[in-house]
């Protein structure tokens, strides 16, 4: 082929002429430049796609926010006590023992608030916990009884008990 013919070779979606084209091993190569430049036609379509990749950013980032806003975590002091009284009201209580590691997990999550939560250590009260069919640690105890063994996030425990 000379100077002045165009062989035009279908790429993907990018359609090139000889000058763009680089042979190596018997195949043809097709690169979006043009004397080391790139083609007006490449530059676009980066900055659209620039823009798009921004614009989605913007749009995660947003939402984030707005939700973060709207469902604060809640678990400071004033959170933690909020529900822990919420929970007692309620009818909710909470049995474990003082041995056990989760029970302390528990204990601990609510920190001072713990005072406010209906807490009975099995290992004083057996009776009652065997009455209320405590069979691991800990166990929250609902209003209508039932029994539900485990460390329960705040999430959790707001959720089942419809304190806000």
């Amino acid at each position: 082929m000379g100077e002045g013919h165009e062989q035009k070779i279908n790429n993907g979606n990018t359609h090139c002429a000889t000058n763009n084209i680089y042979h190596t091993d018997n195949q043809s190569v097709c690169y979006p430049f043009k004397n080391m430049k790139k083609t007006k036609k490449t530059v676009g379509k980066n900055k659209v796609k620039t823009a798009h990749y921004v614009i989605g950013l913007i749009v995660i980032i947003a939402i984030v926010s707005i939700a973060s806003i709207s469902f604060p975590k809640g678990d400071g002091p004033e959170e933690k006590e909020l529900l822990a009284k919420c929970l007692t009201e309620k009818g909710y209580k909470l049995a474990g023992t003082s041995w056990c590691g989760h029970c302390k997990n528990q204990r601990d999550m609510f920190g001072e608030a713990l005072q406010f939560i209906d807490y009975h250590d099995c290992d004083d009260e057996a009776e009652w916990c065997q009455e209320m069919g405590v069979k691991a640690y800990p166990t929250w105890i609902s209003p209508l009884g039932t029994a539900t063994a485990g460390v329960k996030d705040f999430d959790l425990l707001r959720q089942i008990s419809e304190c806000r």
